[in-house]
């Protein structure tokens, strides 16, 4: 049966409330795994979103400590610098925004 005849024959349908309520009925049980899936994704998503955040603010935060100890022991921001390429993988020209 083509899209354009069950659209009708669901039309037809909604105007019944029986045969509305008969057709919801049926449906309801892939209609609760449908919503089920689409709520547990869009946690995972929340949590991995969420989680991503998290690590980065930390990897920030302790970045920044490192700057402050090492200055507080007189090393020099090139060293510095060359500390945190290594230690956090990061480019020369985001270690340099911790200086």
């Amino acid at each position: 049966m083509g899209l354009e005849a069950n659209k009708w024959i669901l039309e037809e349908w909604k105007g019944d409330e029986g045969m509305f309520e008969s057709l919801l009925e049926m449906m309801e049980p892939q209609l609760q795994l449908r919503e089920e899936r689409i709520r547990r994704e869009s946690m995972e998503k929340g949590m991995e979103k969420g989680m991503e955040k998290g690590m980065e603010k930390g990897m920030e935060k302790g970045i920044r400590g490192m700057v402050g100890a090492l200055r507080e022991f007189g090393i020099g921001d090139a060293q510095i610098k060359t500390a945190i390429i290594k230690n956090y993988g990061l480019s020369e020209a985001d270690a340099r925004k911790y200086l």
